[in-house]
Protein backbone atom coordinates (compact mmCIF):
# COMPACT_ATOMS: atom_id res chain seq x y z
CA UNK A 1 0.00 0.00 0.00
CA UNK A 2 2.31 2.56 1.06
CA UNK A 3 4.49 2.07 -2.49
CA UNK A 4 1.13 2.59 -4.56
CA UNK A 5 1.26 6.14 -2.55
CA UNK A 6 4.79 6.95 -3.37
CA UNK A 7 4.97 6.24 -6.84
CA UNK A 8 2.31 8.73 -7.93
CA UNK A 9 3.40 11.18 -5.69
CA UNK A 10 7.23 10.84 -7.55
CA UNK A 11 5.85 10.83 -10.82
CA UNK A 12 3.67 14.08 -10.01
CA UNK A 13 7.33 15.86 -8.42
CA UNK A 14 8.74 15.15 -12.02
CA UNK A 15 5.87 16.32 -13.23
CA UNK A 16 6.07 19.73 -11.03
CA UNK A 17 9.34 19.79 -12.15
CA UNK A 18 9.04 20.19 -15.33
CA UNK A 19 6.14 22.64 -15.09
CA UNK A 20 8.26 24.65 -12.64
CA UNK A 21 11.06 24.59 -15.08
CA UNK A 22 8.96 25.48 -18.31
CA UNK A 23 7.64 28.63 -15.74
CA UNK A 24 11.59 29.53 -14.79
CA UNK A 25 12.80 29.38 -17.96
CA UNK A 26 9.83 31.80 -19.15
CA UNK A 27 10.54 34.14 -16.57
CA UNK A 28 14.23 34.45 -17.91
CA UNK A 29 12.78 34.73 -21.49
CA UNK A 30 10.41 37.67 -20.83
CA UNK A 31 13.27 39.48 -18.36
CA UNK A 32 16.07 38.91 -21.10
CA UNK A 33 14.10 40.69 -23.87
CA UNK A 34 13.00 43.99 -21.71
CA UNK A 35 16.56 43.72 -20.40
CA UNK A 36 17.64 43.85 -24.29
CA UNK A 37 14.75 46.18 -25.10
CA UNK A 38 15.07 48.19 -22.53
CA UNK A 39 18.50 49.60 -23.64
CA UNK A 40 17.37 50.26 -26.50
CA UNK A 41 14.18 52.43 -25.05
CA UNK A 42 11.54 49.79 -26.15
CA UNK A 43 8.73 48.39 -23.63
CA UNK A 44 8.29 45.06 -25.37
CA UNK A 45 5.65 44.01 -23.03
CA UNK A 46 3.67 47.21 -24.72
CA UNK A 47 4.49 45.67 -28.11
CA UNK A 48 3.65 41.51 -27.20
CA UNK A 49 1.00 39.75 -26.70
CA UNK A 50 0.04 36.27 -24.69
CA UNK A 51 1.72 34.06 -27.08
CA UNK A 52 4.41 36.43 -27.57
CA UNK A 53 5.59 36.55 -24.18
CA UNK A 54 4.80 32.34 -23.73
CA UNK A 55 7.23 31.53 -26.53
CA UNK A 56 10.01 34.32 -25.88
CA UNK A 57 12.36 31.84 -24.99
CA UNK A 58 11.87 29.26 -27.10
CA UNK A 59 12.61 31.62 -29.99
CA UNK A 60 15.20 32.99 -28.21
CA UNK A 61 17.17 29.47 -28.25
CA UNK A 62 15.45 29.10 -31.64
CA UNK A 63 17.58 31.75 -33.12
CA UNK A 64 20.98 30.56 -32.82
CA UNK A 65 21.27 26.25 -32.78
CA UNK A 66 24.67 27.22 -31.09
CA UNK A 67 23.16 29.24 -28.36
CA UNK A 68 20.86 25.72 -27.59
CA UNK A 69 23.86 23.10 -28.22
CA UNK A 70 25.98 25.60 -25.35
CA UNK A 71 23.23 24.99 -22.83
CA UNK A 72 22.36 21.16 -23.55
CA UNK A 73 25.86 20.85 -22.87
CA UNK A 74 26.17 22.68 -20.12
CA UNK A 75 23.03 20.66 -18.92
CA UNK A 76 25.09 17.87 -19.44
CA UNK A 77 28.00 18.53 -17.61
CA UNK A 78 26.13 19.76 -14.52
CA UNK A 79 23.89 16.65 -14.47
CA UNK A 80 27.08 14.15 -14.66
CA UNK A 81 29.23 16.87 -12.37
CA UNK A 82 27.13 16.65 -9.81
CA UNK A 83 26.35 13.23 -9.74
CA UNK A 84 29.48 12.66 -9.50
CA UNK A 85 30.51 14.61 -6.28
CA UNK A 86 27.28 13.50 -4.79
CA UNK A 87 28.81 9.50 -5.11
CA UNK A 88 32.01 10.88 -3.79
CA UNK A 89 30.66 12.64 -0.74
CA UNK A 90 28.60 9.72 -0.65
CA UNK A 91 31.66 7.15 -0.44
CA UNK A 92 33.71 9.49 1.71
CA UNK A 93 30.79 9.46 4.84
CA UNK A 94 30.14 5.68 4.45
CA UNK A 95 33.98 4.69 4.77
CA UNK A 96 33.89 7.34 7.78
CA UNK A 97 31.03 5.99 9.50
CA UNK A 98 31.87 2.13 9.25
CA UNK A 99 29.06 2.13 6.41
CA UNK A 100 26.04 4.07 7.98
CA UNK A 101 25.49 7.04 6.05
CA UNK A 102 23.94 10.50 7.02
CA UNK A 103 21.26 11.87 5.16
CA UNK A 104 22.57 13.19 1.94
CA UNK A 105 21.16 16.49 0.18
CA UNK A 106 18.84 15.56 -2.79
CA UNK A 107 20.80 15.20 -5.79
CA UNK A 108 17.77 16.09 -8.07
CA UNK A 109 17.32 19.62 -6.05
CA UNK A 110 21.23 19.82 -6.08
CA UNK A 111 21.55 19.46 -9.91
CA UNK A 112 18.26 21.79 -10.60
CA UNK A 113 19.48 24.59 -8.33
CA UNK A 114 22.93 24.64 -10.35
CA UNK A 115 21.43 24.45 -14.01
CA UNK A 116 18.91 27.04 -12.89
CA UNK A 117 21.80 29.42 -11.57
CA UNK A 118 23.80 29.06 -15.28
CA UNK A 119 20.22 29.84 -16.66
CA UNK A 120 19.80 32.86 -14.91
CA UNK A 121 23.54 34.22 -15.67
CA UNK A 122 22.82 33.29 -19.18
CA UNK A 123 20.04 34.99 -19.73
CA UNK A 124 20.75 38.31 -18.18
CA UNK A 125 24.20 37.88 -19.65
CA UNK A 126 23.00 37.52 -23.20
CA UNK A 127 20.46 40.43 -22.30
CA UNK A 128 22.41 42.94 -20.76
CA UNK A 129 25.59 42.47 -23.42
CA UNK A 130 23.35 42.51 -26.21
CA UNK A 131 21.74 45.06 -25.20
CA UNK A 132 24.20 47.47 -24.28
CA UNK A 133 26.40 46.98 -26.80
CA UNK A 134 23.24 47.87 -29.30
CA UNK A 135 22.60 50.75 -27.53
CA UNK A 136 26.20 52.01 -27.88
CA UNK A 137 26.11 51.06 -31.91
CA UNK A 138 22.99 52.92 -32.10
CA UNK A 139 23.83 55.97 -30.10
CA UNK A 140 27.22 56.16 -32.71
CA UNK A 141 24.67 55.66 -35.48
CA UNK A 142 27.57 52.81 -36.49
CA UNK A 143 24.66 49.96 -37.76
CA UNK A 144 25.20 48.31 -40.79
CA UNK A 145 21.96 47.16 -42.66
CA UNK A 146 20.96 43.37 -42.76
CA UNK A 147 17.83 43.08 -43.98
CA UNK A 148 15.16 44.78 -46.65
CA UNK A 149 11.41 45.54 -45.51
CA UNK A 150 8.99 45.94 -48.32
CA UNK A 151 5.87 47.62 -47.24
CA UNK A 152 2.59 47.17 -49.09
CA UNK A 153 2.42 50.39 -50.19
CA UNK A 154 5.49 49.17 -52.16
CA UNK A 155 8.36 51.29 -50.14
CA UNK A 156 11.27 49.12 -49.89
CA UNK A 157 13.74 50.26 -46.90
CA UNK A 158 17.44 48.41 -45.76
CA UNK A 159 17.55 48.50 -42.11
CA UNK A 160 19.55 46.92 -39.47
CA UNK A 161 16.72 44.67 -38.44
CA UNK A 162 16.71 44.10 -34.23
CA UNK A 163 13.62 41.82 -33.36
CA UNK A 164 10.54 41.11 -34.32
CA UNK A 165 7.58 38.92 -32.72
CA UNK A 166 4.35 37.85 -34.39
CA UNK A 167 2.83 41.56 -34.79
CA UNK A 168 5.69 44.54 -34.86
CA UNK A 169 8.90 44.35 -36.38
CA UNK A 170 11.63 46.81 -34.63
CA UNK A 171 14.39 47.84 -36.64
CA UNK A 172 16.70 50.93 -37.19
CA UNK A 173 16.87 53.16 -40.67
CA UNK A 174 20.22 54.28 -41.96
CA UNK A 175 21.88 57.18 -40.12
CA UNK A 176 18.84 56.81 -37.68
CA UNK A 177 19.71 56.37 -33.87
CA UNK A 178 16.53 55.09 -32.80
CA UNK A 179 14.36 52.06 -33.01
CA UNK A 180 11.53 52.21 -35.59
CA UNK A 181 8.28 49.90 -34.82
CA UNK A 182 6.38 48.97 -37.56
CA UNK A 183 3.26 46.87 -37.55
CA UNK A 184 3.67 43.85 -39.80
CA UNK A 185 -0.27 42.94 -40.45
CA UNK A 186 -1.86 45.38 -43.44
CA UNK A 187 1.49 46.76 -43.34
CA UNK A 188 4.44 44.70 -44.49
CA UNK A 189 4.36 42.82 -47.36
CA UNK A 190 8.12 40.85 -47.20
CA UNK A 191 11.48 41.27 -45.22
CA UNK A 192 14.21 39.76 -46.44
CA UNK A 193 18.10 39.55 -45.59
CA UNK A 194 20.20 41.37 -47.26
CA UNK A 195 23.19 39.54 -49.26
CA UNK A 196 26.52 40.03 -47.14
CA UNK A 197 28.96 42.17 -49.34
CA UNK A 198 32.22 39.62 -47.88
Amino acid sequence: MKKEIENPSNESSIQDYLSMGYLYLLALGIFREVIYYGFLDVNILSYSDVMDVLLSPLVFLSKDLKVSGMLIVFGVLIYFLSKYTHKKKQKETTESLDGNPPPQPDFIKGTILLMGLGFLAFFFGTGIGSGFKYAKKLKAGEFENTHQIIFLDKEEVNVKMIGSNSQFVFYVLENDKQVSISPIQGNVKKIQRLESED
